[in-house]
């Protein structure tokens, strides 16, 4: 388990590589990643997935549905929009340099707001 983000002067990529995959309880390492793309995850990023739990306890159909994921980070925005694009959402994946983002939210079916700056 790591908890991200790490103080600047340690390698967050060198930590994470030293994980063994099939240990990655937080799906960061970059070989869960890519499972996570490719669509055969093993392990799913904590928050991501309760969002996901939520949506499905709650009855929120997904397929076809706007979602506008805010935020970009590998923990949380990536994840959650691979993981709405799995349900078959179609998804906007935005950021703080996202030109008109107001405007791209207000067309949301699902929003998901996912961002955070370290201290």
């Amino acid at each position: 388990l790591v908890q991200l983000p790490l103080p600047k002067h340690i390698d967050e990529e060198a930590v994470l590589l030293a994980i063994d995959p099939e240990k990655d309880v937080d799906g960061f390492h970059p070989l869960n990643m890519g499972r996570l793309w490719s669509g055969h995850p093993v392990m799913i990023p904590s928050t991501p997935a309760g969002i996901m739990e939520m949506f499905h306890e709650y009855g929120i159909e997904l397929e076809g549905k706007n979602a506008v994921v805010i935020g970009r980070s590998n923990i949380v925005g990536k994840p959650m929009a691979q993981l709405l694009l799995a349900k078959n959402a179609t998804v906007t994946l935005t950021h703080s340099r996202t030109h008109n983002l107001a405007k791209v939210a207000a067309k949301a079916d699902i929003l998901v707001v996912a961002i955070g700056r370290a201290k």
